[in-house]
Order: C-alpha cells, then structure tokens, then sequence
C-alpha cells in the first residue's frame, strides 16, 4: 500500500509529513509474552495534529504520578548484537527520581538487579550480578560504567516512561535544530487489550547526532501515558524494514502504589 502524505509546519517540529500507513511492527514481537503483543486496531490517526498533543499530555500525565511499577519488556541491541527478550520487575519513584530494575526472564539473567538513586549518589548505583555471581549480593558500581552495563544498552536512569517520552522528543529536537525534515505516522493499535496511539518518527537524512532512522511511541488513550518505545535503523536496500536497535514496552502499569525508601534502596 503507499502512504499517502502531506508535508507541513507543525509547531516546534519543523518540517513534517504526516501519513497514515504505520510500518510495520517489531519482528521481534514474542508469542512467549503475550501481555507485550500490540494489535493494530480499526483506524489510523492524523499524525500531524496529534502528535505535539499526545507529548505535551503524555508529560503532564507523567508528572502527576509519584511512582509506579510493572513488567520492564525489552529488547536491544548491546555491543552489536540484540539481546533476546528480556522481562525485568520495573519500581520508579517519580520525584525525587530513584529506580530499580530486577531482571527475572531469561534464566541466564534471573537476579540481576540495578538500583540508582541519584539523590543518594548522581555517579553511582547498587547492582546484583545474575546467577552464582550475584550470591556476593549488591555492590556498588559506577551508574554508566562497564559492569551495570553488561547486559543491557543504557544506565537504569535511562529507562522507565520519562526515559522512553524523552527520547522521541530529543530525536524531534535535532531534528528541528538541523533544520531537517522527519515524517510523522500516527494509527490506532492496543497492547493486552488497552487502546494506544502508535507514533512514528521518521528522519531520513543521516548525520552523527541521529539516535535512530525511526522511532516509534505508544500512548495509552486512557492514561495518555507512554508505554512503549522503539527504535530503527536504516533500511540496508529500498524497502526494507531496518534492524531494531531497541524495544522498551511497560506492562502491568500501576500509579502510585506507595513506593517507599525500602522498596528502592539496595
């Protein structure tokens, strides 16, 4: 099917086109995790318009929430070589920022754990190794360093739903900076069961500042809240779908549920 696009001015994005075919989704979507799966629904979206709306609430939704927790679905792409789906238990204390991330599925990776506080230390977290290793328990470990990133692609800091908003936004702001256009594809889909928006950010013209060829983010129509986060490469030949750098999707939301110092603090 071809896309049917309109270029125009929208707000601070610079130039967009706005389509109404969405590409198509992650290849590496897992019938092993059914709470993960997105369905595309009835209708597309005008990207165009919604898009600065849907940033705009998806950030002051955020902000009325003091913590949440739920199943960290991700997948991405470590030190060239994508790592299989990966389910951790995600905690986040919403201000002052604290999280933590216990990693439960695959087997190789149960009981490793990263807990970053940066009111407690900005350069530092406390990480548990997986398997015999993380028996020693937690030690502390730089937050950006070698050892907390060993099976994973960012900091803790640099997960969660404000990580996955701020990366669609920083991809728009260079973008709009270098004066570049991007393409902007909006459509109606659900994830276990709940309606979403599927936003997908294209920038074409290659330079060192582009994080990803296209980003895509889900916003949950009743929360407004941002539950999953994708990221693409280039296509390698014309019409080709361009490998996944990264998969980050939130399930199980739930908002204020009371977290503590002891439920965040190793």
């Amino acid at each position: 099917m071809t896309r049917l696009a309109l270029t125009l001015l929208v707000g601070t994005f610079g130039t967009v086109a706005a389509g109404q075919e969405p590409i198509k989704l992650a290849s590496g979507e897992s019938a092993a995790t059914p709470v993960a799966r997105v369905e595309v629904a009835a209708k597309p979206a005008a990207a165009a318009e919604l898009l600065p709306k849907a940033l705009a609430d998806a950030r002051a939704a955020l902000a009325k929430a003091r913590d949440y927790h739920g199943h960290l679905v991700r997948q991405e792409r470590v030190r060239g070589t994508l790592t299989p789906e990966t389910v951790a238990e995600l905690r986040v204390k919403v201000e002052p920022f604290a999280i933590d991330i216990a990693t439960t599925k695959p087997a190789n990776l149960a009981g490793e754990e990263t807990s970053y506080a940066p009111l407690k230390s900005r350069l530092n977290a406390r990480y548990r190794a997986p398997g015999v290793e993380g028996v020693k328990g937690f030690t502390t470990v730089e937050a950006a360093g070698a050892k907390a990133l060993t099976n994973c692609r960012h900091p803790a800091a640099e997960y969660g739903l404000a990580a996955m908003l701020g990366r669609v936004e920083k991809a728009l702001e260079v973008e709009r900076h270098l004066q570049n256009p991007v393409a902007v594809y909006a459509a109606e889909f659900t994830i276990a069961g709940k309606p979403v928006t599927r936003f997908e950010v294209v920038a074409d013209r290659p330079h060192p500042a582009r994080y990803a060829h296209r980003v895509v983010l889900f916003v949950e129509s009743e929360s407004k809240l941002p539950v999953r986060f994708e990221a693409y490469d280039a296509p390698k030949a014309a019409g080709g779908e361009g490998e996944l750098v990264e998969m980050q999707s939130v399930v199980g939301l739930k908002l204020n549920v009371g977290l503590g110092t002891r439920d965040l603090d190793r």
